[in-house]
């Protein structure tokens, strides 16, 4: 999953190549911080699957928010429930942390486009990564992924839905995130112009010295 945060902050950077203003390099630090991101994501998807199983009356045997591998098989993390009564159940417990991906990113988005948290703030470049970046690569990951222990293809199978259909209509949702993670990744990556024109009108001054009539006098000019 680290390889796809970078994958995707070059196809935003590739995306946003003819952005008009300055790049801010100081966001790169939070790419190095990919693997904390990742853990943190892990715990949200399969903490979500315990919520999930939760809310429905279901009892939580096991939550294991970390990679193992079992019998052969790798697994980035697990939780095991009982007492699950029927299919529709089971779906929600599935479904969970895709429903957890789609309300964390869409909140991001309006708190970074509405610039109720700047998307050129430390703090904003911190939520676009934890709450963009991080649930659309788990979503992505996930809707695309084949394996028999796939939620995806659970769901698929429970629902006797054919594998391809959840395909298709995840990646569809993936390709209007994907839109929406360029649209405000572009505010993260790049300071607007007029921003750094403004910022130097709002310190400079000048002074300038006239001669008249009745002898030489300064003139003073401040602009804040």
């Amino acid at each position: 999953m680290k390889k796809l945060y970078y994958i995707i902050i070059v196809i935003i950077l590739l995306s946003s190549a003819n952005a008009e203003g300055r790049f801010r390099k100081e966001v790169l630090w939070n790419l190095l911080a990919a693997p904390v991101y990742g853990f943190v994501q892990l715990n949200v998807h399969e903490g979500s699957h315990a919520l999930g199983a939760l809310t429905v009356g279901a009892e939580v045997v096991k939550y294991q928010p970390y990679p193992s591998v079992e019998d052969g098989t790798f697994m980035w993390g697990k939780v095991i429930t009982n007492k699950i009564q029927d299919r529709h159940e089971n779906g929600f417990v599935l479904v969970a942390p895709y429903i957890s991906d789609v309300a964390i990113f869409t909140t991001s988005d309006i708190l970074l486009s509405a610039e109720i948290v700047s998307p050129r703030s430390i703090s904003g470049g911190i939520l676009f990564i934890a709450g963009m970046v991080a649930p659309f690569a788990d979503f992505v990951c996930n809707v695309n992924n084949w394996s028999d222990g796939n939620d995806f293809t659970r769901i698929s199978e429970l629902y006797d839905v054919p594998r391809v259909f959840t395909v298709v209509m995840g990646n569809i949702i993936a390709a209007v995130a994907l839109w929406r993670l360029v649209t405000v990744g572009i505010k993260v990556f790049f300071e607007e112009e007029n921003e750094n024109e403004e910022e130097e009108t709002r310190i400079s001054f000048s002074v300038m010295p006239t001669v008249g009539g009745g002898g030489a006098t300064m003139s003073f000019s401040f602009q804040f």
